[in-house]
């Protein structure tokens, strides 16, 4: 369920997803979004209040944090958690990454969608072969695991890749089933399409003889079905399931999902 808010567009509270046994996620308990700089005071009185927020655990590089901090929220535990221990273009969105990527696209990418789009699942394989970035992810589950009736929320710049991994490793554990969790992945296209468009809008006038940048700018700001149902196919191929890759590479115990699920369902 998308939570209203004046300065954040891609927030999402987790409740009421249900699982394959007929369980469901407990409502105001997991909130998945992207960057909370721009949160009004309303929007930081309706996570506090509404929602009960405990603990906020931030995705995002050093260079990300440090120009858009999150907000100081009394009585919320802050985690910085990143996921990505250097630059990548398309993940991270600091002011350095966005200038690249653009150069990107004018120099290396231009109209192909095909490029764009290869170069997407090129990050999202890396990430999963990533040590540091498992790790941090098997970090991410582990601060779920407090027994509290406060909510956890989670995110990094756009809360569409890092986060939205995360948010894949949560519903899994919680056996939430695969076409539930790509619908849930590919709801943030809706939410973000207006930063999208404000891209597309600002290269288009800058380099107006690129014919396709629509759609170039859109796989890389955007996500794709594909982008996730490649992950899955990959984790297939290597570990045989998803329970195996959680327990192998996210150290998810079955002590840690029997806990998790008893503090998120009913």
């Amino acid at each position: 369920m998308r939570i209203n808010l004046e300065g954040l567009c891609n927030t999402r509270d987790l409740g009421g997803l249900k699982t394959i046994d007929g369980r469901v996620i407990k409502d105001k308990k997991l909130i998945r979004s992207g960057q909370l700089f721009f949160a009004t005071e309303k929007d930081k009185e309706i996570l506090l209040k509404d929602f009960n927020l405990g603990q906020i655990i931030d995705f995002r590089s050093l260079d990300e944090k440090n120009e858009k901090p999150d907000p100081v929220l009394p009585g919320v535990k802050y985690i910085y958690n990143p996921i990505m221990h250097e630059i990548t273009k398309g993940i991270t969105r600091d002011e350095k990454s966005n200038k690249d990527i653009v150069k990107m696209i004018i120099l290396d990418i231009g109209d192909d969608l095909e490029k764009a789009e290869k170069y997407m699942e090129d990050i999202y394989e890396n990430i999963i072969n990533d040590d540091y970035a498992l790790t941090q992810y098997g970090k991410f589950i582990d601060h779920l695991l407090v027994d509290n009736d406060q909510a956890t929320l989670w995110h990094c710049t756009a809360g569409k890749d890092r986060a939205g991994f995360a948010t894949v490793l949560v519903l899994e554990c919680l056996g939430i089933d695969r076409e539930t969790i790509i619908s849930d992945y590919l709801l943030t296209n809706e939410y973000v399409k207006n930063d999208v468009h404000k891209m597309i809008k600002t290269i288009k006038s800058e380099h107006p003889n690129l014919t396709n940048v629509d759609n170039v700018v859109k796989a890389l700001f955007g996500i794709k079905r594909r982008y996730l149902e490649n992950i899955y196919d990959f984790i297939k191929i290597n570990y045989g399931s998803m329970r195996e890759f959680l327990k192998i590479k996210i150290n998810v115990t079955d002590e840690k999902l029997n806990l998790m699920q008893k503090l998120y369902l009913k």
